[in-house]
């Protein structure tokens, strides 16, 4: 069995609420910690790095611990061999671009050594001719590269990424993310990002740590999160919204049918908690229009498209179920579908719920 890279688990007092997470991850893979602001996401990466010490905790970077507070122990950030790159940069005014580079080399390179080892960092972040200008001269997707290529420097073991591109604009952010997936497989670093934005989570990394108010509310690979939310809280952070309640009629061991009252349908799930009751939910992404119906497929809806909203990338569809053209907020009924800008959907009639994209949560009346 292959040995977590990191093992933290942590709690931290704080005031508005008790930050306790647990988590690990594999050497090559990397995580992104989800959540709203003040959820502690930021603040779990301070303790990882030894910026901020826990009430309790233990840290492990491969085979080194880094904090134990039952021991006593707590390594110096110093020490910790962490980069850690900052939402608002963290430059050094005062220094060059390749100085703020070298700044981070370690200290057993001579000085050649490191002056190369800057020009190495400066072309892969693709800032060839600015070593010599100061971060104020510089564009903020600018700065964060360089702010990359300094954590980088450091030789670092494990590397830290506090919501780095959130300070960007679109095409700058998009810039940063191709630098952040070339330096992975150039050095096969772990790293963590701290984000409230699911897709720039899912771009980036391969587990997700989903935070609020300080606990985990579900944790693991992304696509299993995305497939299999736990819980409706769960679904609704994670972009579901479409939502029925239904109750389980038939199981066998490949799924079951499950009656949804408010589409007058039974659907075939293929996977089933052993609740009666169930939020059966799709993501809008997930479900599909049709033109016609497809005799012998499962889960086949006839619709009325009650209303469109185009975008530039997608299209959301608002349906309601043939024989209940209903008026908009008419509840559960409505629900949406989002298709690529480029699809004619026109004539479509139908609407597909592929029956390995619902998924069903044990209902629980909130």
């Amino acid at each position: 069995m292959t040995s977590p890279v990191l093992s933290a688990k942590l709690h931290k007092i704080l005031h508005a609420f008790n930050l306790d997470v647990e988590f690990s991850l594999l050497p090559g893979e990397t995580l992104a910690i989800l959540g709203p602001s003040g959820s502690g996401k930021s603040m779990t990466l301070r303790m990882i790095a030894g910026l901020v010490k826990p009430e309790q905790g233990e840290i492990l970077l491969g085979d080194r611990a880094l904090l134990d507070t039952r021991r006593g122990l707590d390594c110096p950030p110093h020490k910790r061999k962490i980069g850690y790159v900052f939402q608002h940069y963290a430059l050094f005014p005062h220094l060059t671009v390749e100085n703020n580079i070298t700044y981070g080399i370690p200290r057993q390179y001579t000085r050649p050594e490191r002056r190369r080892r800057a020009q190495d960092l400066l072309a892969e972040i693709r800032l060839q001719g600015y070593a010599a200008r100061y971060p104020s001269q510089l564009s903020g997707g600018q700065q964060q590269r360089v702010a990359l290529a300094r954590a980088l420097a450091a030789e670092p073991e494990l590397l830290l990424l506090d919501e780095p591109f959130s300070a960007l604009d679109v095409e700058l952010r998009g810039e940063l993310e191709e630098a952040v997936l070339r330096f992975r497989e150039t050095y096969h670093l772990p790293y963590i990002l701290v984000t409230h934005n699911l897709e720039e989570a899912y771009r980036l990394c391969d587990n997700l740590v989903l935070l609020e108010s300080g606990r985990i509310l579900q944790q693991g690979g992304k696509d299993l999160l995305l497939s299999s939310p736990q819980t409706l809280a769960v679904a609704q952070k994670l972009g579901v919204r479409n939502f029925w309640r239904g109750r389980v009629t038939r199981r066998d061991a490949d799924g079951g049918w499950v009656k949804v009252e408010a589409l007058g349908q039974e659907l075939w799930v293929n996977r089933l908690p052993s609740s009666g009751l169930v939020w059966l939910g799709i993501r809008p992404l997930a479900a599909e229009l049709r033109d016609q119906p497809q005799p012998g497929t499962k889960n086949m809806i006839p619709v009325h498209i009650m209303r469109r909203v185009h975008g530039v990338r997608s299209h959301t569809i608002v349906v309601v179920p043939e024989g209940t053209a209903l008026p908009t907020g008419s509840g559960g009924v409505e629900f949406e579908i989002e298709i690529p800008a480029h699809i004619t959907y026109e004539n479509s009639s139908y609407v597909y719920l592929p029956p390995e994209k619902l998924f069903a949560i044990p209902f629980k009346d909130n």
